[in-house]
């Protein structure tokens, strides 16, 4: 304490602190004459102005009684006419020469500690300074008080000195934190420890390196987090210490939550897959998004950024831009449509895009690279103009399966106008059948990319008579690989319908039967082998020339060359089995036994690409029973049956388990069998199964010639073996063939 502090008789400095707040270091320091008296007349508190001024007059300090007033002290209390604030009053008084002073006195009255501020005006010249000083005391803590922010003093041992309202709106509890620390404030709020900690760090840092610090505050709050900025600055004397430290802060949870925002839509822009773009009011790019920049085969943004929009378009289509677009966009404000661009290497780049017009006469462009679906668009255009005259009938469809299109074959085979049929669904035209209906709308609401589908429809023309279909369907995708359009093809088999009618009914009689296999045979033989090679050389020089073609015509029509091959193998393996039937029939197979290993032979037969379902059958387990040794047999002939068993095994097995081998040797004879675990064969059918084109009932839908159980069966009884089948509906198939180690002569 002081030697001035050590004459008063109530209260401290500290207390003096706790009454005036943040006034109490401007009145203190002041030149003016200030100080505190209780309504018992007792001079608690003065300010260093009245010290100078009581020394220099030979004052007694340690009472306030010096002073005379008006109507006497006495009756000045104790009428309370000092509460009447701002009110002068008029005070003499006599120093130690006996002489005489007049002045005026001004009271404010504290409520809460019940004392009284009081200013003693000493002539023209101290009035006037006073009059300024007082307005500051009275205003300065009220001005604090409103500022939108937490400000604080603190002395150097970190305890508060002030508080404004702001900062603390309840009284209580500001009151209780003068003259404490934070440590004090975190106990009494129950908040962490770690606040004050991290407070006190930062305050004695601003007095280790007398500069502001700042620092960042993170509060959870039953709303959400709130972020406080703080700033700690000094207050030098006039010898340059730190006498006391200002604490200001703000809440800064809006711009956090604005930056936050700002910077979830940055990364919004920069993961969009849409190409994003701003220029300047002069046209060149400020900013454009990954998707944007890659959309033109640039790498880098710095390549666009600063450039002009023209950058990325032909001359023609700058014209039609500024032509067509810019006048609609600057009597609007936007405009959307489609441009062609050019890629950084020349290339085409068809976009969708779309402009907005900013305040500073900038853009935002949007855009969206269509080029997948200009090519498709177009792909069906010349798939139009092809199927325009093509004999099958073709039709079109949207992505929902309603008809848009029909070719001219579909209105003169099927008696129906497009006016007639448009927006129908093709199911309401054909009948499908339960099974060709749900793979149709199977094909029309999967999320993936299929393959299509085929199978065989009837229809009745406006006549009521009855034509039937092979129905071809193949799905069209858009960008995102969503689905577009249906091209569905119908090739007209009523002919061929009627024919197996007929043959179904001259089946009864087995001669007829072998007469009409005969006739088939040779017909298949000579009559599809030609024309099948011609296909295959046409597809084959029309795939070359367009791979040499740099439109890109060839990508999009790359899958059907596929198919066209696909097809073209699928008749030359029916040929070659029909060939190998007829061979048979006519005693010209030719039958080369020889001594080998059956195992060996399987394993290769697992091996072979031929196979349908190579993944799977690498999936396929060979078991080996008993101690393997080399039988005679016709290579060929026994790769022939092993590998077509396993391709029924396969084929009639999907989404079921995988099916098994199993070779078993026991004593001279040896036993392959070819297990699935599949649909299984109806046991009506069985009996049927080695008759030539037969297929089973649950079968008719997987593709097959009814030929290669017949085939399989010749070629192990010319191997003197036997082949037995034993099934169950949903429960799988297994084919036993059982060959001795040595053929005898007269089999050969």
């Amino acid at each position: 304490m002081t030697k001035r502090g050590k004459l008063l008789l109530k209260i401290s400095d500290v207390s003096a602190r706790e009454i005036l707040g943040v006034s109490y270091f401007f009145l203190e320091n002041s030149d003016c004459i200030f100080g505190l008296v209780s309504k018992e007349g007792v001079l608690s508190w003065f300010n260093r102005g009245f010290e100078k001024e009581s020394i220099r007059l030979g004052l007694n300090l340690m009472k306030f009684k010096f002073l005379t007033f008006s109507k006497g002290l006495v009756e000045f209390f104790q009428y309370g006419l000092a509460e009447k604030e701002g009110k002068r009053h008029s005070v003499s008084w006599t120093d130690s020469k006996g002489e005489h002073f007049f002045g005026e006195i001004t009271f404010s009255f504290d409520r809460v500690s019940s004392f009284y501020l009081f200013q003693i005006f000493m002539g023209r010249e101290y009035e006037v300074l006073s009059t300024s000083a007082r307005q500051q005391f009275l205003s300065y803590s009220k001005i604090l008080d409103i500022i939108p922010a937490d400000i604080a003093i603190f002395d150097l041992e970190h305890k508060y000195l002030y508080i404004n309202r702001s900062s603390l709106p309840n009284d209580e509890v500001r009151a209780f934190l003068l003259g404490k620390d934070d440590f004090d404030y975190c106990a009494y709020r129950n908040k962490s420890v770690q606040i004050a900690k991290k407070r006190r760090e930062v305050f004695e840092r601003v007095l280790s390196t007398k500069t502001m610090q700042t620092f960042e505050e993170q509060f959870v709050v039953a709303t959400g987090v709130r972020h406080h900025l703080r700033n700690f600055f000094p207050i030098f004397d006039e010898s340059g210490s730190v006498e006391f430290v200002i604490g200001y802060g703000i809440d800064i949870t809006n711009l956090r939550l604005s930056e936050q925002k700002n910077f979830e839509l940055f990364n919004a822009l920069k993961s969009s897959r849409d190409g994003v773009a701003i220029t300047d009011e002069n046209g060149l790019y400020t900013y454009l998004n990954p998707a944007h920049v890659q959309m033109f085969n640039y790498e880098r943004e710095e390549e666009l950024k600063g450039f002009s929009w023209t950058k990325i378009y032909s001359e023609d289509e700058q014209d039609r831009i500024q032509a067509e677009v810019f006048p609609i966009l600057m009597e609007t404000g936007s405009w959307s449509g489609k441009t062609v661009g050019v890629g950084k290497n020349g290339e085409t780049i068809y976009q969708q895009i779309s402009l907005n017009l900013l305040p500073n006469r900038g853009l935002i462009c949007i855009c969206r690279d269509i080029g997948q679906e200009y090519a498709q668009s177009e792909e069906i255009r010349k798939l139009a103009l092809v199927a325009e005259k093509a004999n099958s009938v073709v039709l079109i469809t949207d992505s929902s399966g309603r008809i848009e299109w029909v070719n001219e074959s579909f209105e003169r085979v099927t008696r129906f106008l497009l006016k007639e049929v448009v927006t129908l669904q093709p199911t309401d035209i054909f009948e499908f059948g339960e099974e060709v209906t749900e793979k149709y709308f199977k094909l029309l609401h999967t999320m993936e990319e299929s393959e299509g589908f085929n199978g065989e429809v009837m229809m009745k023309r406006k006549c009521g008579e009855e034509k039937y279909f092979k129905i071809d369907a193949s799905p069209i995708y858009g960008i995102e690989d969503k689905l577009t359009n249906i091209v569905v093809v119908l090739h007209d088999i009523s002919a061929a319908k009627e024919v197996e009618l007929r043959l179904t009914n001259l089946l009864k009689e087995e001669k007829v039967i072998g007469e009409m296999k005969s006739k088939f045979i040779s017909l298949t033989s000579h009559e599809f082998r030609t024309p099948l090679t011609g296909i295959q050389v046409s597809k084959d020089i029309l795939e070359l020339t367009l791979k040499r073609d740099a439109s890109g015509v060839y990508r999009s029509v790359s899958k059907h060359f596929s198919r066209i091959s696909e097809q073209i193998l699928r008749l030359e393996e029916i040929l070659n089995k029909i060939l190998l039937m007829g061979k048979i029939e006519t005693q010209k197979m030719y039958f080369k036994p020889e001594l080998g290993s059956l195992v060996k032979l399987i394993k290769y037969a697992l091996q072979q690409e031929k196979l349908s379902g190579v993944e799977k059958s690498e999936q396929i387990n060979l078991i080996i029973e008993g101690e393997e040794f080399e039988i005679e047999f016709d290579v060929k002939l026994m790769e022939h049956v092993v590998v077509n068993l396993i391709q029924n095994a396969i084929k009639y097995s999907k989404g079921a388990k995988n099916p098994q081998v199993f070779v078993r040797y026991v004593g001279e004879d040896v036993e392959v069998e070819v297990k699935d675990y599949g649909i299984g064969i109806p046991e009506e059918d069985q009996r049927y199964l080695f008759t030539p084109f037969f297929r089973a009932s649950n079968a008719e839908n997987i593709q097959g010639t009814g030929l290669g159980l017949v085939l399989v069966k010749q070629f192990v009884e010319m191997h003197n073996g036997l082949i037995t089948i034993h099934s169950m509906i949903g429960s799988g198939t297994s084919i036993i063939i059982k060959l001795n180690k040595e053929i005898t002569p007269n089999t050969n």
